[in-house]
């Protein structure tokens, strides 16, 4: 029987966000990697491992078989959190999906909204959508991080429920609180992140109506290169 099975940079950084003892739900769990990481690792109780399609359950069942883990983490195949119940999850994984589809699971779930519940979220799009659908409804980002994959770059979200509304400038968007993480990733995230706007102002400036826009993307470019060496001097 195999130990621990093998994780990517960024499901590493996923799993350093989940609450240690905890029972957790890994939604989109793909070949539930993580799901029997954290249960054989120590670092959580039970795993509620959720697909959509049955292909990934099939290729996790064979992950749970190989690494003995089979009476600590259960599959279920479903759509987001539909099959799980409040009392069976505390932290909720999901991973590997665009943000506009993770804040539509969110948005389904009532018993998210309970102060007890923490959401660990990797975003691949539309980060900067995530995080305003988050403040919209009533979550709080706690804590954000960064990992690193070849040449590219993924941000973790720690969020919870306060029911604090609240609507997020275009910097913190686009920003969270990567700022607050002093680690060479979530730098280099801000700035590959302000490299993308200099290169939207790049095509607005070439035509006239969109000097305005072209300006605005410039100086958040600038904002976020300040918040990246700042946030690498600290």
């Amino acid at each position: 029987m195999k130990d621990l099975p093998p994780l990517t940079p960024r499901l590493r950084a996923v799993a350093s966000l989940v609450r240690e003892g905890v029972n957790v739900a890994d939604i989109g769990t793909d070949h539930a990697y993580l799901a029997v990481w954290l249960v054989r690792s120590g670092g959580c109780g039970r795993c509620i491992a959720c697909d959509v399609n049955a292909g990934p359950l099939e290729r996790a069942r064979e992950t749970l078989r190989a690494y003995g883990a089979q009476d600590r983490v259960e599959l279920r195949l479903a759509d987001g959190l539909d099959a799980v119940r409040a009392q069976e999850a505390d932290d909720v994984v999901i991973a590997g999906m665009g943000g506009e589809l993770i804040a539509e699971i969110i948005a389904r779930c009532g018993w998210l909204r309970e102060s007890s519940k923490h959401l660990v979220l990797q975003p691949m799009t539309a980060q900067p959508e995530l995080r305003r659908a988050l403040c919209r409804s009533g979550f709080e980002i706690v804590r954000e991080g960064a990992a690193r994959e070849g040449a590219k770059l993924y941000v973790v979200i720690s969020a919870v429920f306060t029911g604090r509304v609240s609507e997020p400038d275009e910097l913190y968007a686009i920003a969270g609180r990567l700022p607050e993480n002093t680690g060479p990733e979530a730098r280099d995230y801000l700035l590959w992140q302000a490299a993308v706007l200099r290169r939207q102002a790049a095509g607005m400036r070439k035509t006239l109506r969109l000097l305005v826009q072209a300006e605005q993307a410039e100086l958040l470019a600038q904002k976020l290169e300040a918040l990246a060496y700042h946030t690498n001097s600290n």
